[in-house]
């Protein structure tokens, strides 16, 4: 049956580093780890170039008019780095957390690519990928959360002091939200993430900040992630040793 080595590596992965991934070869063929979410940034991304790389295995689609992407690997293995470039050749990241079920979600905002370069500092790794390809620097889904905990907290204390746009509820999820829905150019939302950056997008083209989500906010975030991610499982930082090996490649479709 293929469900328990699914379960006992997205449960390892979910409460520790691992220090070796299980070769494929061990694997079931009919384990497939689907990817999905939601690109946005205040507006969906429309025909954004989407990769997901995993702990094993990776793939690549393209999202749709509503933003929403989805990606199948066979015998996938999260976390996930999912990356969303642009028409305009802007790149978004985000990362879904490891899962002992067939579905992980992260939604790719300029906010979730905040929590990524966070991570990335947090745990001392040299680029984004050692995230998900690297055991010393993968981080736990309890890293993972208290992440966007951090990243939160950041984000309303900014808007609070800085801005007239009302501060997201407690307990908001910005990165992994199984019903994140993103305005179109012919669609509204009531979703307080998608709003909220609507809101920054407006105040960046009114030349009022620098960036959607601005240089002194991002540094802060970086700041506050740092303080509750535990650090990379070889204590130290920056580049050490060779990256992990990636699996099969996947399938994709749209979800909407």
């Amino acid at each position: 049956m293929a469900t328990p080595l699914r379960r006992i590596l997205g449960l390892a992965l979910a409460g520790t580093t691992l220090t070796a991934l299980v070769a494929c070869g061990s694997c079931d063929d009919d384990l497939v780890l689907t990817v999905k979410g939601v690109a946005a940034t205040g507006l969906a991304i429309n025909g954004g170039a989407t990769s997901v790389q995993c702990a094993f295995g990776s793939g690549s689609t393209t999202t749709t008019a509503n933003g929403s992407y989805s990606v199948f690997i066979t015998n996938g293995v999260g976390p996930c780095l999912i990356t969303v470039t642009t028409s305009q050749n802007a790149v978004y990241r985000s990362i879904a957390p490891a899962t002992s079920t067939d579905t992980t979600v992260a939604n790719v905002t300029p906010i979730t690519d905040s929590i990524v370069v966070a991570l990335q500092d947090a745990k001392g790794a040299s680029s984004v990928v050692q995230l998900v390809t690297n055991a010393l620097f993968i981080p736990t889904n309890a890293d993972i959360s208290a992440a966007i905990v951090g990243t939160l907290e950041v984000l309303n204390t900014y808007l609070t002091n800085n801005t007239e746009i009302d501060p997201l509820p407690t307990g908001t999820d910005l990165m992994n939200a199984v019903n994140f829905v993103a305005a179109t150019s012919t669609t509204t939302t009531t979703d307080a993430v998608d709003n909220l950056l609507d809101a920054l997008q407006e105040l960046l083209e009114a030349d009022q900040i620098d960036a959607i989500i601005p240089t002194t906010v991002v540094e802060s975030i970086s700041a506050a992630v740092d303080a509750v991610v535990a650090p990379n499982a070889g204590g130290s930082t920056g580049s050490t040793g060779g990256t992990g090996s990636t699996g099969g490649t996947g399938s994709s479709g749209g979800v909407n």
